[in-house]
């Protein structure tokens, strides 16, 4: 049963303004793929804040007043309110460990989940059992060929369909991914991270599955390679900021150091991350990507820190954004453009005789702003027709990675 609550348009007021406790209200849509990758942390955060804390969650599609009336633009939302009062708010998918710092760093007590050792597997892959393997796999690529596995950078699973770790256990939820097939959360993120969902690709994936394999270091090892192929010209992407590429290969030297299982150099990646820190504020999004990838990884998750790893592969996601618009041609200035639009329609909305643009005028804008920018637009039209093709070469290299990442595991010896 879950364990967060569903409110309505009508128990909007007595379940949120008028709770006599502190309520986190996730505003949310069935469509919305974000919406469903956020989904599994909230109920962790409902069970880790009994008593403490109620969460909820109000549906914008059944109740799209609720928008305006917060003053939300985008989904997911989540508000936080005390004695009827909003306190804070955030945006987009969150890790749950991110939720748990938020809430704690607003007064909300909290229950601390057991920790684990970070750098040792629970169980070797499929519990060693071939059976095991052999039923999800086979489920998994009859699925595949039906069009049910999906490729998205947000985990989900609903009506049937999901990307390929959920879709392996029907299940959204990273941990029961974990518990059915016996691999670390942290490699179903870096399975959902390669965008594979052909019936080909499945299958090249269970040949280089071996059952009762240790898979710790397959997470670092995608993470390792995808930073340091050369058909992506690092160089190149990187070069508007000078410090930029050479942030990048310090970390592969330590990271190196790390799956070599030699001691990595705490300095060393203190000071990549005070670099990168530095570096977020970039004005190039290629740069300010990279910059938040290394601070996840500076230090070097455990394979049993999921939530962590999560958040790197989501980043990482948003990167090879970036690498697949250069892979393409596209200029640092391209790159910029989509900020460049955004500022040029808020600029001329705000100048329209009510500050918002009716839909003749919002026509009009668009209209001229294609006429102003038509080679752009034309750009931006060939790099997401068929499914984003212009990330393909980049998922193609780093479902490479992850292959030859799950053809080195050993096998997991207990003591």
């Amino acid at each position: 049963m879950s364990t967060v609550v569903k409110i309505t348009g009508e128990t909007l007021e007595q379940d949120v303004l008028h709770s006599s406790m502190p309520v986190l209200l996730d505003l949310w849509a069935p469509w919305c793929a974000p919406c469903r990758s956020l989904a599994p942390n909230l109920e962790k955060l409902a069970v880790l804040s009994v008593g403490t804390l109620k969460v909820a969650k109000l549906d914008v599609e059944q109740y799209p007043d609720a928008m305006a009336n917060f003053n939300v633009r985008g989904i997911p939302t989540l508000l936080l309110f005390k004695d009827g009062k909003e306190v804070s708010r955030e945006v987009g998918v969150k890790t749950l460990d991110q939720l748990t710092k938020w809430m704690t760093g607003n007064g909300i007590v909290l229950e601390r989940p057991p920790v684990l050792r970070a750098d040792t597997p629970k169980y070797p892959a499929f519990y060693g059992d071939p059976e095991l393997k052999k039923f999800l796999f086979s489920r998994l690529e009859q699925q595949a060929l039906e069009g049910l596995v999906q490729a998205s950078p947000h985990p989900f699973w609903i009506e049937g369909k999901g990307t390929l770790a959920a879709a392996m256990v029907h299940n959204a939820d990273i941990e029961v991914f974990e518990r059915i097939s016996g691999i670390p959360a942290a490699v179903g993120h870096a399975l959902d991270f390669v965008q594979a969902s052909s019936p080909e690709t499945i299958r090249s994936l269970s040949l280089a599955l071996t059952v009762g394999t240790d898979l710790s270091r397959v997470p670092a090892l995608v993470i390792y390679d995808y930073l340091k192929e050369p058909t992506f010209d690092w160089p190149g992407l990187l070069a508007v900021a000078a410090d930029a590429d050479a942030l990048r290969c310090a970390w592969l030297k330590e990271c190196k150091k790390h799956l070599q299982g030699d001691p990595v150099d705490e300095a060393a990646m203190d000071e990549i991350k005070r670099r990168a820190e530095s570096l977020q504020q970039h004005p190039d999004r290629a740069i300010q990507r990279l910059a938040k990838v290394l601070l996840e990884l500076s230090p070097m998750p455990g394979c049993n820190q999921h939530d962590e790893w999560a958040a790197v592969f989501r980043l990482a996601g948003d990167l090879s954004f970036s690498v697949g618009q250069h892979q393409c041609g596209w200029t640092a200035e391209d790159r910029d453009m989509e900020r460049r639009r955004f500022y040029w329609f808020s600029e001329r909305e705000a100048q329209t005789a009510t500050g918002k643009a009716s839909p003749e005028e919002l026509t009009a804008l668009r209209a001229q702003w294609l006429e102003e920018n038509g080679e752009y637009q034309a750009k931006e039209a060939r790099f997401i027709e068929n499914n984003l093709q212009g990330l393909h070469g980049v998922h193609s290299a780093t479902r490479a990675h992850l292959i030859a990442a799950l053809k080195q595991a050993p096998q997991l010896l207990r003591i």
